[in-house]
């Protein structure tokens, strides 16, 4: 040892100390947490050689990335080279900027050499203060000292610390004095927030601990608001103390280099708090959810104490899961019953501090407050024992020298070495517990264990195996890490807490959040939040905060978690650059990638990822060369790539796409946007497109029609960062082309924004001689007029559609356009041209050839023909065919396993067994649409088949729940933005209406259908409505319906649709019957059985006997 320090101490320059250090112990390892009262201590009585230790002592400390380093992205080939790290990063930051009051008066006072003395106490000062705290010296500005807390090792409680070591600054520079001159003076400024840390170069060359943000000039105005020896904080700084300090608010300031005005407030002193919890909420704390068997374990705990059998429980879990907060609801459950209430708190501050929390705990008890005298104090001290325990003369020396209160003048010299002093304290601690205890039942508190000194771990191993028979409930909370050095006894138990479940995540942020958050936003904080109470909480704030929640839900890491979540990547070692490089890759990265992509071999990664999951940073699944490791938290994962640079961060985004493409093309074939991700996230748009399109067309071909959408937009955003090209085009085409099919799929065929797609579709079609590209984009266009209901519009398209097709003599495009013409002339009510363009598209269809239409047009073209020619031939009086031409549709759309093609030929069955009016037939298909439509997301079908149960249920005998599920359907398909089928929809609420005795309202939904609102061109089932309209107007006894009956028949007999003409033929054949003209019902009859089929005669008069016996026939 004597060699290392010495050479260190050599080197320094100081070498006249060696003997000093190893004297006492000192070595290698200590010296980074030597602070100056050490040196003092030592006997190092120079304030220069202190200082120049100090600063030594400085550079020994770690850099942002202790240990040995490798450069995952630097020189390529081979195993990176272990260098000492000097990388800038993003991180939270805490700065302190003090500044010694009058120095500019000092500096006309004093000789210079005096004044260099001054100077270099009061820099001793702060930089034991900061350096007693955790913090870290950055620069000596003249008479400004600046400080970080939270770099180059990030501390949970790192603003807490600040204002620590800023209270212990100004308090310490004021108990200088300068010669015969009145007393020094110091104030302070501490401010939170984002930075880019280390390595910043400039004229002066490399400086690896500059800080770029506004942080540090906000620390120094803030430092400007403060009076002498007082420290004023920002606003983020302050949200992360909570209660821990009492502080006035100064209100805000307009500060220079700031454009909004600042607030501030000025430390007043710190807070009397039982524990750390009750300093972080200062607001009304939210039902406890989740918890419940928890809390009745502890409860039985609890009482097993009151009935004097002692108990300990061990309460572990990670940090946020809840353990303070089930604390803290135990305490309110007993807060009835008599009992005392111990509560201790560890601290990161305190873990080498003796009897650190006992201390807290008996001044707070006694009421010791800043101001008191010895003599104060001491009453005060003997007034708590006394009313404890009664005899107080062996005892209060004993807890006097604990407090550092003097007793020497009441009590005599506590003459005891300091290890039996140390025993008799303990010993006094337990006495005073289980004394207490014979009076009533003690709750004694333990929390945040992990952090527990050694003195205090003394004292509870002692206490423990005596309460076995004592009213005493010890309730320890721990993190999982700490190894519990006092199991094993009887009465001990342990409890673990672990994470909560979705639903219980969602209720609280509900509580916190009310009904502002929506349930989208909602999802999102719990798949960040990971089951963990405090960040579930946080991240609904956070959000609240900054958007009102109306889009959160992704945003920044709360600033109070971020130091917490900092602090455990800063403690990795070399495994932190490796952390990052996996949050870069995602939530979970498996071994063979991430050391493809950090240039490392197998074993070195492995050796450093099994240092994280040591760490609880990640968990490993799998073995050996197949291993996967995952965050353990999706925060983590947040804040390890939230510290990489922009820069950086593009490298290895880059770096990671190229390792997939060369060494794991089957991953890339079978999810090629992820190589689109991180190409997008390097700032690479020319290669990220390629692989965006790829993922669109491959995510419709599983008809994932969302996901292909999103995909495809993706590329389009990338698309425009790029300049004006042909090549640009081209990629845009195929990009709008592979889009419009899934987005007329997942949003509907009438969507603004898939009319927008195809007319930029066409625009770039025009501006190129490829007819391919134009017929497409135009074949766009026209569905989506054919779905607003425009016929004649889409049909002026199709003719060209066809004219184009012919003249290239192209199968495909000749099929789509015939295919095209059919369904307008269906939609029209021209049927026989319908029948004969869908039969010829049929003709054309060979399944290998053609099924790829389904990917650009959205659905297979033959299972648009065979449904369409079903409804055609109903129509036309031919429902056997329609029956035949239906069930082939459904075997073939089932047979190729497309969705979205079996979702379209369900609903379209469902409708033409609607047509021939067969509810029990609807029921079977719609409902079968309904599950298709649902599980796949086809808002468009979801409302079409729903609109068919409806009427089904209406006439199956419950017309009311009928018109409510029609009319809910109809809601869905209108919210699609589609007219087409407005008018047929109407139709049959019209005729739910009159089932539900409500003719005049049945007249209303058909006028409404096809008075002037009316825009679409559809009147395939006219004739049907004016035939409904007909028997209304009986129904309400307002008219015999023969007029309307009378223009139905001339109507279908014009469509050529015998069915609708035969239906309306056998209502006037009704109607007459009953205005007593039989000789015009026996004319209708009659003129039925000649012109008609006997096979939809049969059909049509199932429900029509008794008109023909009233008529003296008989049904054939």
């Amino acid at each position: 040892m004597a060699d290392d320090i010495g050479s260190w101490l050599q080197a320094a320059g100081l070498g006249q100390y060696v003997d000093a250090f190893v004297e006492n112990a000192v070595d290698l390892d200590l010296l980074p947490h030597l602070t100056n009262e050490d040196l003092k201590d030592l006997g190092i009585a120079k304030v220069g050689d202190r200082r120049k230790l100090l600063l030594a002592i400085e550079r020994l400390r770690p850099t942002p990335d202790t240990g040995p380093e490798f450069d995952p992205v630097g020189a390529e080939g081979g195993a990176a080279v272990p260098q000492r790290a000097a990388e800038a990063e993003r991180r939270q930051l805490t700065v302190l900027f003090c500044d010694l009051v009058g120095s500019t008066e000092l500096s006309r006072r004093l000789d210079p050499e005096d004044l260099r003395d001054v100077m270099g106490r009061y820099q001793d000062v702060v930089a034991g203060a900061v350096t007693r705290f955790g913090g870290h010296v950055a620069k000596y500005l003249g008479d400004g000292v600046l400080a970080y807390f939270g770099w180059p090792q990030a501390h949970e409680d790192q603003a807490e610390r600040a204002v620590h070591a800023g209270l212990a600054a100004v308090r310490g520079v004021g108990d200088l004095a300068v010669g015969a001159h009145a007393a020094l003076s110091a104030r302070a400024g501490i401010a939170t927030g984002q930075v880019v840390v280390g390595d910043l170069v400039g004229e002066s060359g490399r400086d690896v601990e500059a800080v770029i943000g506004e942080t540090p000039n906000l620390a120094a105005r803030l430092q400007q608001l403060a009076e002498p020896g007082h420290v004023v904080v920002g606003e983020a700084t302050r949200q992360l103390i909570g209660r821990t300090f009492e502080a006035a608010d100064l209100g805000g300031h307009d500060l220079k280099g700031f454009d909004a005005a600042v607030r501030a407030w000025r430390i007043t002193g710190e807070t009397a708090v039982d524990s750390r919890f009750e300093a972080a909420h200062d607001a009304a704390l939210t039902r406890m959810i989740g918890r419940e068997e928890e809390m009745s374990r502890l409860l039985e705990s609890w009482q097993s104490a009151i009935d004097d059998r002692g108990r300990m429980l061990l309460l572990s879990g990670e940090a946020g899961i809840g353990k303070s907060r089930l604390v803290e609801a135990l305490c309110g459950a007993v807060q009835e019953q008599r009992h005392f209430r111990l509560r201790f708190q560890c601290s990161p501050l305190h873990a080498n501090s003796a009897f650190h929390p006992i201390i807290q705990r008996l001044e707070r008890a006694a009421g010791l407050v800043l101001g008191d005298d010895n003599d104060d104090k001491l009453d005060k001290l003997e007034a708590l024992l006394r009313s404890s325990v009664g005899e107080v003369d062996a005892t209060t020396p004993l807890f006097a020298a604990l407090l550092s209160i003097p007793a020497e003048a009441r009590y005599g010299a506590l003459d005891l070495a300091p290890q039996k002093r140390r025993e008799l304290t303990i010993e006094a601690l337990v006495s005073q517990t289980l004394s207490l205890a014979r009076i009533r039942p003690i709750l004694f508190i333990l929390e945040d264990t992990h952090w527990i000194d050694p003195s205090t771990a003394a004292f509870l191993e002692a206490l423990v195996p005596r309460i076995a028979g004592a009213a005493v409930f010890i309730l320890v909370t721990c993190r999982p890490e700490f190894d519990f050095p006092w199991a094993g006894h009887r009465h001990q138990s342990s409890l673990t807490l672990d994470r909560l479940n979705r639903e219980q995540c969602s209720q609280i942020v509900a509580a916190v959040a009310g009904p502002d958050l929506s349930e989208d936003v909602i999802g999102r904080i719990v798949d960040r939040a990971d089951g963990v109470p405090l960040y579930l909480e946080e991240l609904t704030r956070t959000v609240i905060a900054t958007d009102g929640g109306s889009a959160g839900g992704d945003g920044e890491i709360p600033n109070t978690l971020h130091a917490s979540l900092t602090a455990r990547l800063d403690r990795l070692g070399e495994a932190k650059d490796l952390a990052r490089i996996g949050a870069v890759i995602g939530r979970s990265f498996p071994l063979g990638l991430i050391a493809k992509v950090a240039k490392l071999p197998l074993d070195t990664a492995t050796r450093i990822l099994d240092a994280l999951v040591a760490s609880g940073v990640v968990i490993r699944h799998g073995a050996a060369a197949e291993a996967t490791y995952t965050f353990r938290h999706a925060l983590i994962q947040d804040v390890a790539y939230d510290s990489l640079l922009r820069s950086r961060r593009r490298d290895v985004h880059a770096r990671l796409a190229d390792v997939l493409l060369q060494d794991f093309p089957d991953w890339v074939e079978t999810g090629p946007e992820t190589v689109a991700h991180h190409f997008s996230l390097a700032a690479l748009p020319d290669r990220a497109v390629e692989y965006w399109l790829r993922a669109g067309q491959r995510a419709g071909e599983r008809s994932a029609h969302v996901e292909a959408v999103a995909h495809l937009e993706a590329g389009l955003a990338q698309l425009e960062q790029l300049p004006p090209a042909a090549s640009k085009d081209e990629m845009e085409f195929s990009l709008r082309i592979a889009l419009g099919a899934s987005l007329l799929t997942a949003e509907g065929w009438s969507a603004p924004k898939v009319a927008e797609n195809y007319e930029r579709a066409q625009e770039l079609s025009v501006s190129g001689d490829d007819v391919r590209k134009l017929f497409i984009a135009l074949r766009g266009l026209a569905n989506v007029f054919f779905l607003n209901g425009k016929v004649k519009d889409t049909r002026r398209l199709v003719d060209r559609l066809e004219v184009m097709a012919l003249e290239q003599d192209d199968t495909g495009m000749c099929l789509e356009a015939f295919r095209a013409a059919g369904m307008c002339a269906l939609f029209m009510g021209d049927f026989g041209a319908a029948l004969e363009n869908l039969q010829r598209a049929n003709a054309m269809y060979e399944r290998v050839r053609h099924h790829a239409l389904a990917f650009v047009y959205g659905t297979d073209p033959a299972v648009v023909g065979l449904s369409g020619a079903a409804w055609a031939n109903w129509f036309l009086g031919d429902p056997e065919e329609a029956g035949n031409s239906c069930d082939a549709a459904l075997e073939l759309a089932i047979d190729l396993d497309h969705p979205f093609s079996l979702t379209y030929a369900q609903s379209l069955a469902a409708s033409l067994h609607q047509f021939r009016r067969q509810p029990e037939a609807v029921l079977v298909h719609a409902e079968a649409a309904i599950a298709n439509a649902t599980e796949h997301d086809y808002p468009y079908w979801r409302g079409w088949a729903g609109i068919m149960r409806g009427w089904a249920l209406g006439v199956l005998g419950n017309p009311s729940e009928g018109i409510d599920v029609l009319r809910r359907g109809f809601e869905i398909y209108e919210g699609t933005g589609a007219k087409q089928i407005g008018p047929y929809v109407q139709t049959m609420l019209a005729e739910l209406y009159g089932l539900a005795g409500l003719p005049e309202k049945g007249i209303d939904a058909l006028n409404e259908a096809f008075g002037p609102g009316n825009t679409t061109d559809v009147c395939f089932f006219e004739a049907e409505a004016l035939r409904i309209h007909g028997e209304l107007l009986r129904q309400s006894d307002s008219g015999d319906g023969l007029d309307y009956f009378t223009r139905a028949m001339d109507l279908a007999r014009g469509q050529g649709a015998r069915a609708l003409e035969l239906r309306a033929a056998l209502s006037a054949a009704a109607a007459a019957r009953q205005n007593g003209d039989a000789a015009a019902a026996r004319t209708f009859v009659e003129d039925i059985h000649r012109r008609f089929d006997s096979a939809l005669i049969v059909q049509e008069t199932a429900n029509t006997t008794e008109l023909l016996a009233a008529l003296g026939m008989r049904q054939e």
